[in-house]
């Protein structure tokens, strides 16, 4: 237990990047801020039972689970931006059965999280900005991806990770 996140780790990185950038963002999605409120306090309780990155036994892995419309999206996407500002590098999100639905969560997530349409990751110069990366910020950091709407996983150069200071995303 000793190794786990703790309620003044999360406090310290509450005003990370990626968690902030969110928080700001989320208003535009349409959701009240109670809404927020309450997904920022369940993905605090979800954090605390995770490891810290530092850690020498570090391995985690986590699910989320829920009801078709009941705010799983979001309330992955909460947690995938708090886990990368505490040093989370490598996200795995798994989606079902179907190419549709994969490819579905790619298209939210590029708009949630990565803020830019991840078909476009071959070619720098088009790359949109899309949802989360219009907010203006000084860092301009945006996570990476294996996959796009058009690809599941496979093996690519595009991406190495330890050359990848930012969160990776994949989503199979």
């Amino acid at each position: 237990r000793e190794n786990l996140l703790t309620k003044q780790d999360l406090d310290e990185s509450a005003s990370g990047y990626y968690w902030s950038r969110y928080r700001k963002y989320f208003p535009k999605t349409g959701m009240p801020l109670k809404v927020l409120e309450a997904t920022d306090d369940a993905t605090n309780r979800i954090l605390q039972l995770t490891p810290r990155t530092q850690s020498p036994e570090f391995l985690c892995k986590g699910m989320v689970i829920g009801d078709v419309q009941a705010g799983k999206t979001g309330n992955y996407t909460a947690l995938i931006t708090k886990a990368s500002d505490l040093g989370y590098r490598l996200i795995i999100v798994l989606t079902g059965v179907t190419e549709n639905l994969r490819a579905q969560t790619q298209a939210r997530l590029d708009k949630d999280f990565i803020g830019a349409n991840s078909d476009a990751e071959g070619n720098p110069g088009a790359q949109e900005k899309i949802g989360i990366g219009r907010i203006q910020d000084s860092l301009g950091k945006r996570p990476g991806t294996f996959t796009d709407c058009a690809m599941d996983f496979r093996y690519t150069p595009r991406f190495s990770l330890p050359a990848q200071n930012s969160p990776v995303l994949i989503v199979t």
